[in-house]
């Protein structure tokens, strides 16, 4: 079995901190147009990214792939302590990137912290202006910080 060498951990759910956060109206609903640009405007730091265009595109992919069981699986076990993971955070031996979003609404960044003083030796990059989705409204500011993380020497 192949062990990963290195983990990239970003804006990760897990902690027990999610736990009735209250985002869950974003994304739990049927799925529309107006629920997409809702759970958009949450998941973006950035709202000038929620365009007409980028709403439509979720929502056809959203019926197409039929991934809305996996949002609604997710924000109805939020509240499950079997999904919490933080705890476990120190099992974890292999260099860990933590990339956070510095604005996310979704997952508090005081997680991405909290993971990251739970994982020995792991480093946490924060990308300023950046909701949930770093490697989408920052792209360079996400892989500057993984790139960084994949060419050092561990």
């Amino acid at each position: 079995m192949a062990v990963p060498e290195r983990l990239i951990l970003s804006d990760a759910a897990g902690h027990r901190s999610i736990a009735g956060a209250g985002h869950a109206h974003a994304f739990a609903h049927a799925v529309s147009l107006a629920n997409v640009r809702a759970g958009l405007g949450v998941l973006f730091h950035d709202h000038s990214l929620v365009t007409d265009a980028l709403v439509r595109e979720a929502f056809e992919t959203r019926l197409a792939e039929g991934n809305q069981f996996t949002q609604d699986s997710f924000w109805k076990n939020a509240d499950d302590p079997a999904t919490f993971l933080d705890d476990q955070m120190g099992v974890i031996t292999i260099p860990t990137l933590i990339v956070w979003g510095g604005d996310d609404r979704i997952v508090p960044i005081a997680d991405g912290r909290d993971f990251a003083a739970k994982i020995k030796g792991a480093r946490l990059a924060i990308v300023p202006d950046s909701g949930h989705g770093p490697m989408i409204e920052k792209p360079h500011a996400f892989l500057d910080a993984v790139s960084g993380f994949l060419a050092a020497e561990h």
